[in-house]
């Protein structure tokens, strides 16, 4: 989830902090030069957007003059998403140079984007737009009053990235043109009443209809010369995880990370150092998209910085802004790998700094388009090429290092330990950067996939660490086609190197940076899963990605895991990282590992966990880890959940233990209303029970052996012959429904399906595995509100996948292994150490090794009498009965436990309104 627009107008439950007040002259404040219209909501504002988008689009496609456009889309040379793309581009630099005309701020094209044209240029541009766009459109206007003989240079797309254009723009007529603004703008039919102006557009709104724009695929109709956008369910915003993030998650996430680094810089310092100390604070947003949680970082900054300038609780305008401008020349960094993310974001800081051009520089120098996970560390250069970085075929060529060279290339006598990987300029610091992340990223010469650059015998086939050695020692000895192959890979991922980029924060070999790392790191990363073909990296993608974490992002972990990873590296000690992460990050196998580095150095401090869907259109649940970098081994963490933060009891943690535990779950079992208790064990499942679960082959194999009864002659259906097969949807705790229930498998409903096992024998595979299966068992469900088992005792059933066997290994075990894994005692632990596994928070999924982990009762009398009431449930003429005696199991198994009576008692009532 990308860290996308904050919506401005979301209100909050408890006061927002003092030092998230709006500073006054932002974009979302009055002026008594802008006339203030009434404030849309971000729905109708996004649908303005959009029709103005359409309008733009079907304006350029109309045009008599804009053959080759038309020809271009036509013929695919120009996608219809990279018009999308430019659209976009001209629409929102209209809109953010709109307000800042309204503001009075002078237009820099740095940060505007534009080609050409100074101040004067957009005023004229700008007064043409106010006064054309009010008139009747079918009035006839000279050339040279309208905008459109303006607006060229000055609104021409320049996107950075291999599918950009920098084509100028077609021509679009007047009215056309006039409808855009109108649309945009809404302006009304009397020149003057306008609504676009900062008290009209809160800066959240720019941010949440750039997020819309995402979920809309182009379409273009070549004979209507129209463009139009349609919402599909597989879409750009899906596709990069894009959301925007409600405010209050964004004011609450600086609580956590961003307020205590304040009161550790300022409280205590003199008098004389606390400016310093608080201008001397770095954020980053590692995904910053539009900027809204940096530019609410920024006002806090601001807001405190002013205050101690002023010595006044509330400070004036004037030192507000003044601080503001401050702190993002000083403390606020981004990256984004979409440019027009990347470019919105600076237009947001630009407008809320309405200030002079070094606060312009200071905004291309911090926010930057890039790759934030796909980079070289000195430390990753100075240990080289990692073997298997690329797998390459037979077929390739293979070259010497010595075939690379120049023929002017220098003889190196001195030991490549020796050399200093950041020597040299900034531009050969990049190019062995850039060559080492190139190594993972190589593709084979004449593939698909390939670079297109004209074929060179002396490229090579892959980047060896021999050759990358040989670069370090001399960049001036690399051949100019593997130069370029270098410099056209590093464009096409977007390779961002921390260290190169930001000097100032990272420090150089000699010691030179600032801090040695950022003081927060907070934001909302995209959210990809990799188990989705849609969302997943490509297999260079994540084994560059093992390398640069050591391993801890696994090839199925979200790609936000990757992101907290990231966020830990580039946090200096003492520093906090607070990243938005989906709800199975505190669980997931998958997970494991990058759970396990954190905590190896670094420890959690906050966590925030929400059980309902927070960002509209996305199925996700998410929490929010705040971790401290070198933080203490051993400290309450603080905890909170739900939408509005409700805080909860601190739980006592040490780091050491959590990081063996292998599951952050436990610590999120109070947000999601899971019963906190304690109980005595003697061992677990696993001591007396063996578990499997079956795959894919185990499925797609029954096809073509599958039966209904009815279809099979009444003196041959048996159950060894024809054995029931039964899916998860048809087991119940202590019942299962086959032959009651229809089911669906392999895509097709059943209603009471069997296996025909001499069919089976003869044609199929699963001979063999259909007599592993058919033996006494207990077989339990997954993704269910407490853990549902049903023994299986004269071994007659045969389960489909999703279903898990267990085995006892002793058959006079079975009984007492199902109350162990049945009890309410097994449902919450389960609940606790996997929460956000599973499809819905609230239900439980575990995997066969995690079932056998789950505790087993002391064997006593207890255990015994839960034991009897679970068969018998088993064997309950109806389900009233059935239900009345899991009652009495779930009472007589937590007793088996040692469960405190009040904790019982809670415990209980928790299973029993699950049951």
């Amino acid at each position: 989830m990308h860290a996308q627009p904050v919506m401005a107008h979301a209100a909050s439950s408890r006061r927002r902090p003092s030092g998230a007040e709006r500073l006054p002259g932002t974009s979302s404040e009055c002026s008594d030069n802008v006339a203030a219209g009434p404030i849309p909501t971000p729905d109708a504002f996004r649908a303005r957007v959009i029709k103005a988008v359409e309008t733009l689009g079907s304006g350029f496609l109309a045009h008599p003059d804009n053959g080759t456009l038309r020809n271009r889309l036509a013929s695919h040379d120009l996608t219809a998403r990279s018009f999308y793309e430019q659209l976009i581009i001209i629409a929102f630099r209209y809109l953010f140079l709109r307000i800042a005309d309204d503001l009075r701020i002078p237009h820099t094209p740095s940060v505007t984007g534009a080609t050409s044209g100074n101040n004067a240029a957009w005023k004229e541009f700008m007064h043409a737009c106010r006064e054309f766009a009010p008139r009747n459109e079918s009035h006839a206007q000279p050339r040279h009053t309208s905008p459109v003989c303006l607006w060229s240079d000055l609104l021409t797309p320049d996107l950075t990235g291999p599918d950009s254009g920098t084509d100028p723009l077609p021509e679009i007529d007047n009215q056309r043109f006039s409808r855009f603004v109108k649309k945009i703008a809404n302006e009304s039919r009397s020149p003057g009443a306008l609504e676009i102006g900062r008290a009209a557009i809160p800066s959240g709104h720019l941010g949440y209809a750039y997020e819309a724009l995402l979920a809309l695929e182009p379409l273009f109709d070549a004979e209507a010369r129209t463009f139009s956008l349609q919402y599909r369910a597989r879409n750009n915003r899906r596709a990069t995880g894009s959301f925007y993030t409600p405010a209050l998650i964004v004011e609450n996430l600086l609580d956590a990370a961003l307020e205590p680094i304040i009161s550790s810089r300022i409280d205590g310092a003199p008098a004389q150092s606390k400016e310093a100390a608080l201008l001397g604070i770095t954020v980053c947003d590692p995904s910053c998209g539009t900027g809204n949680f940096l530019i609410a970082a920024a006002r806090r900054l601001a807001h405190r910085l002013a205050q101690l300038r002023s010595d006044e609780h509330r400070p004036d305008a004037d030192v507000l802004q003044a601080a503001f401008c401050d702190v993002i020349r000083e403390c606020i960094f981004g990256v984004d790998i979409n440019p027009i993310a990347v470019e919105l974001c600076k237009h947001a800081l630009w407008i809320e700094s309405r200030t002079d051009p070094s606060v312009v520089r200071s905004i291309d120098r911090h926010i930057k388009i890039g790759n934030a996970l796909l980079g070289a560390t000195p430390e990753l250069i100075e240990s080289g090429i990692p073997d298997g970085s690329c797998r390459v075929s037979a077929k390739d060529r293979a070259h010497s290092v010595s075939e690379l060279a120049t023929p002017t290339r220098r003889v190196r006598t001195d030991l490549i330990d020796e050399a200093d990987p950041s020597a040299g300029s900034s531009h050969h610091a990049r190019l062995i950067a850039d060559t080492w992340c190139a190594s993972f990223m190589w593709r084979e010469s004449g593939s698909a996939s390939a670079i297109d650059l004209p074929h060179d015998p002396t490229t090579p086939s892959a980047i060896s660490d021999a050759l990358f050695q040989s670069i370090r020692h001399d960049p001036e000895s690399i051949a100019s086609s593997l130069k370029q192959k270098i410099e056209s890979l590093a464009a096409q991922s977007r390779f961002f190197h921390w260290h190169i980029e930001f000097p100032e924060v990272f420090p150089s070999p000699t010691g030179t940076g600032r801090s040695g790392g950022f003081d927060v790191v907070i934001g909302n990363p995209p959210f990809l899963n990799q188990l989705k073909s849609d969302t997943a990296s490509d297999r260079r993608t994540a084994a560059m990605l093992s390398a640069i974490t050591g391993g801890a992002a696994r090839a199925y972990s979200d790609l936000s895991t990757a992101f907290l990873l990231l966020g830990v590296r580039l946090c200096r000690p003492g520093g906090r990282v607070a990243l938005l992460e989906p709800m199975s990050f505190l669980s997931s196998r998958d997970s494991a590992p990058a759970r396990a580095s954190i905590l190896s150095n670094a420890s959690l401090a906050a966590l925030w966990v929400s059980e309902a869907r927070t960002f509209p259109g996305a199925s996700v649940f998410v929490c929010a880890p705040t971790i401290e970098r070198a933080g203490p081994r051993a400290r309450r963490v603080k905890r909170s959940c739900a939408s509005e933060f409700r805080a909860l009891a601190d739980i006592e943690v040490d780091m050491e233990s959590l990081r063996g535990e292998g599951s952050w779950g436990p610590l999120a079992a109070a947000a999601l209303a899971i019963p906190e208790f304690s109980f005595n064990a003697s061992g677990v499942v696993g001591d007396h029970a063996d578990a499997t679960a079956d795959f894919r082959d185990q499925y797609y194999g029954l096809d073509g052996f599958i039966v209904e009864s009815q279809h099979v002659s009444h003196s041959e259906v048996t159950d060894s012959g024809y054995p029931p097969i039964v899916t998860a949807g048809l087991i119940d705790l202590a019942a299962c429904h086959w032959g009651d229930r229809s089911t669906r498998i392999l895509k097709r409903p059943w209603a009471a399906p069997r296996i025909d096992r001499t069919r089976m024998q003869s044609k199929g595979d699963l001979a063999d595995w259909m007599s592993s299966r058919l033996i006494p068992k207990i077989i339990l469900a997954t993704q269910t509100k407490i853990i549902e088992v049903f023994v299986d005792e004269p071994g007659r059933l045969l389960p489909s996948l999703p279903l898990i066997t267990v085995v006892p290994k002793a058959a006079a075990d079975i009984w007492a292994v199902a109350a162990a894994l049945a009890s309410p005692v097994s449902a919450a632990i389960a609940m606790q150490r996997h929460a956000g596994s599973a499809l819905s928070p609230q239900a439980i999924k575990l995997s066969a090794k995690q079932a056998m982990r789950l505790p087993m009762p002391t064997p006593d009398e207890l255990a015994s009498t839960a034991t009897r009431l679970l068969q018998r449930a088993h064997t309950a003429p109806d389900a009233k009965n059935r239900h009345r005696l899991l009652l009495e199991f779930g009472r007589m198994s937590t007793e088996a436990y040692r469960v405190p009576a009040d904790d019982a008692a809670t415990l209980l009532a928790w299973w029993s309104s699950r049951l």
